[in-house]
């Protein structure tokens, strides 16, 4: 959950505002591309796919917004050696938050990469006004969810990381998000 002092105040602000506030986040960790999606009394906001280090920071540009491999030259010495012992795995995220009054339950459906990159492709590229002008209630929540994958090989599927090592809260910190957030 995003703590409340992050965003505007709840019950006096539009929902529009909280998509302002997590965009100006977006933009200060130099994420380039978001979408939105329609969720009950609400809005989902969903980040494009990133590589990211096995730590969770971003891979430094341009290889951070490549969905493949990374290139040698993007490896640090160590990771660099462990590539010549092993398939160095690629790492990537997708974030998405999750902003509305309404509870609602996970799926036990597995996301897979391609349907992670659909989520950007196929969202809205803005928040539509009539949602942007519902009033931000004290029942309002911001859920983060962070979808971590690995893929072995340029050939192989990226595959889902069930149980990451690293925390939301990690991710948001390192991806450089969680910061302008909270300065409100």
């Amino acid at each position: 959950m995003i703590p409340h002092n992050w965003l505007p105040k709840r019950g006096t602000a539009r929902l529009a505002e909280v998509a302002e506030a997590l965009e100006s986040a977006l933009t200060s960790a130099k994420y380039r591309k978001w979408s939105y999606s329609s969720v009950p009394r609400g809005f989902a906001l969903v980040t494009q796919m990133e590589q990211i280090k096995s730590d969770g920071t971003p891979s430094p540009e341009p290889a951070r917004w490549n969905t493949s491999l990374p290139a040698a030259d993007m490896l640090t010495f160590l990771e660099f050696l462990r590539a010549l012992a092993d398939t160095q795995p690629g790492y990537y995220r997708v974030i998405v938050y999750v902003v509305t009054d309404q509870p609602w339950s996970r799926t036990l459906e597995l996301p897979t990469a391609r349907a992670a990159e659909g989520w950007l492709a196929h969202g809205f590229t803005w928040l539509p006004a009539d949602v942007g002008a519902m009033p931000y209630g004290p029942e309002y929540r911001t859920t983060t969810l962070v979808y971590e994958f690995t893929k072995a090989s340029q050939q192989a599927a990226a595959r889902f990381v069930e149980t990451s090592s690293i925390s939301a809260d990690d991710h948001l910190r390192r991806a450089g998000i969680a910061e302008p957030l909270s300065r409100r």
